[in-house]
């Protein structure tokens, strides 16, 4: 079909789509924009709002013809076409800040009254010196062409929080999200990108892979947002973590990495020590890994968030509270305990030691049937085992007795610095029965495995529902159980129905915690692997003392002797 058919069936179709379609195919062949104009013109005031977007490439190829022909009074007439058919196309920006309001005041200048910005978002995340005492971010607050959202009592900086806030307090279907330092240069990105009608599926990003400072930008239509994580610790890989989880809330999200981001925005340059000086950990590299690696181990499509209220102007995050920490200890370990005692806050409870009573469980009501060989071998090899779950289960019943909301337990073998490197982080726990904090999670077929129990936190629902499991394990009939991977045998599964000590409490905590487990006992849990062992704890005191051999690593003879002894 040449040009003057085209023409032709643009003049007697009845069809919109149609004559969108031919108004596009024509600006693609450079037909003269004077002609089309007038025709696209009546096109959009025919169609109405509902098929208006579908003229914007036409009208981007044509704006950029005119702009080289010169043409003043056709190029106006384009622009009025412009804002009429994209009058559904409107972005909020938010940018985040904290201290550096230098920057933020030079790039901020730059966003205001550009086309199809409706409004901007700043949020002060406690600025030591607030933002709104800087001349020129006041004077755009209080001719309303930003809006400034301040957040009192913050001491560092929180990426996941202030952004959070910032896309809450949006209005518009288009988020642009840019960093402090950001200027635009040239706002024809949008153009570029969002101009086809199924634009509400893209997300446009920086990607740091290229080798630019434009990680921290991007745009899409809200329905595509979701939200920062808020419990990483220090600068790096929010947004990487925040892409991937966007394509999991939309599979069919169209990504779009920005390589040529530097036509477009100017980022204002820094080192790195301005980069993390408004974090607690100041080593960017080093918080960067440890932030990928939460992620990487377990990130919810929408993660949890902090709680925050309204304070006269400003908002202010409420606080969570560990209502109590313990410490389990054996009263004969004291070299260990001395390495808490300078936590005053720590409450030291007193083991229970099956070593030295090995009938100590029958004070508990309960009874020892292990669910499957693999772990009455476990048990058969550690003689302090069933003192270990005895004095987790003591603690889980002060938690129940004394209806505490939130407990953080832990064993004496602890590294002290990992708890001081827990309580200095984001961690959100309200949200969750029981949140693992080991770092000696195993994964296996997809399969999250519990090895030990030195660290975790505790709801008062989740110890109640521990103690459930306990007295009636019946309830985990569903869950498979571990097995060594050198019992050729074929082993027994047996979740009995009366209060029993069935496994490790390591391996009992998290069978709670999986889709299989009854629903009256399964635990709403999380991961956030970040307390370890000291190096002399790498090997367990409930080992046997005599056989001080892991079962895990039993070869097949040993295991065999072990399996005749039992059966």
């Amino acid at each position: 079909m040449n040009k003057s058919d085209m023409v032709d069936m643009l003049h007697t179709t009845n069809n919109t789509m149609l004559k969108y379609e031919l108004i596009n195919a024509l600006c693609s062949l450079g037909f003269p924009p004077e002609s089309i104009l007038d025709q696209l013109d009546q096109l959009i005031k025919e169609s109405g709002r509902s098929h208006i977007r579908h003229s914007l490439s036409s009208l981007y190829v044509l704006e950029k013809q005119l702009e080289q022909r010169k043409n003043s009074r056709i190029h106006s007439k384009l622009q009025e076409l412009l804002l009429k058919s994209r009058s559904d196309f409107k972005c909020s920006v938010v940018v985040a800040c904290m201290n550096r309001t230098q920057n933020l005041s030079t790039s901020i200048k730059s966003w205001v009254l550009k086309p199809f910005i409706e409004e901007i978002i700043v949020v002060d995340f406690s600025s030591k010196d607030p933002l709104l005492e800087n001349k020129d971010i006041a004077f755009l607050h209080n001719n309303i062409l930003i809006k400034v959202v301040r957040v009192e009592n913050e001491e560092v900086f929180n990426l996941g929080k202030a952004d959070n806030i910032g896309f809450d307090h949006c209005s518009s279907n288009f988020i642009i999200k840019i960093d402090a330092d950001y200027v635009v240069k040239d706002i024809d990105f949008l153009n570029r990108f969002f101009s086809s009608p199924d634009s509400d599926n893209t997300l446009l990003h920086g990607d740091y892979r290229f080798g630019h400072p434009f990680s921290g930008f991007f745009v899409t239509h809200r329905k595509n947002l979701v939200n920062f994580r808020e419990d990483l610790n220090g600068y790096g890989y929010d947004e990487v973590d925040l892409y991937a989880r966007m394509h999991e809330n939309n599979d069919t999200l169209q990504d779009i990495p920005f390589f040529d981001v530097q036509k477009y925005l100017f980022h204002i340059p820094h080192g790195d020590n301005e980069r993390c000086e408004n974090y607690k950990n100041k080593t960017f590299s080093s918080s960067e890994y440890m932030n990928k690696s939460l992620c990487k181990l377990k990130s919810d499509t929408h993660p949890s968030r902090n709680s925050y209220e309204k304070r006269g102007d400003s908002l202010v995050y409420k606080k969570q509270n560990l209502n109590k920490i313990f410490c389990i200890n054996l009263d004969c370990e004291h070299d260990r305990w001395s390495k808490f005692e300078q936590y005053d806050f720590l409450e030291r409870v007193s083991a229970v030691n099956s070593k030295v009573n090995p009938s100590v469980i029958d004070d508990f009501g309960l009874e020892l049937k292990p669910v499957n060989l693999t772990h009455a071998i476990y048990f058969n090899r550690n003689d302090g085992a069933v003192g270990c779950y005895l004095s987790h289960l003591k603690i889980w019943q002060r938690i129940v007795d004394e209806e505490i909301p939130f407990s953080l337990i832990l064993e004496d073998d602890i590294e002290p610095k990992s708890l001081e490197a827990l309580l200095d982080s984001n961690i959100i726990f309200q949200d969750y029965e029981i949140i693992n904090l080991s770092t000696r999670i195993r994964w296996d077929n997809n399969r999250t495995l519990w090895d030990g129990a030195e660290s975790y936190i505790l709801s008062y629902e989740g110890a109640r529902k521990l103690i459930d499991a306990t007295n009636f394990p019946k309830l985990l009939d569903k869950i498979i159980p571990e097995v060594y991977s050198n019992i050729q045998e074929e082993d027994f599964i047996s979740f009995c129905n009366k209060p029993s000590i069935v496994t490790p409490v390591d391996k009992f905590m998290g069978y709670c915690c999986e889709e299989n487990a009854n629903d009256l006992i399964r635990l709403n849990y999380n991961l956030y692997p970040c307390v370890s062992l000291t190096h002399e704890a790498e090997i367990s005191y409930i080992k046997n003392a005599v056989n001080d051999v892991n079962v895990w690593d039993l070869d097949s003879k040993q295991l065999s002797l072990i399996i005749s002894q039992l059966t």
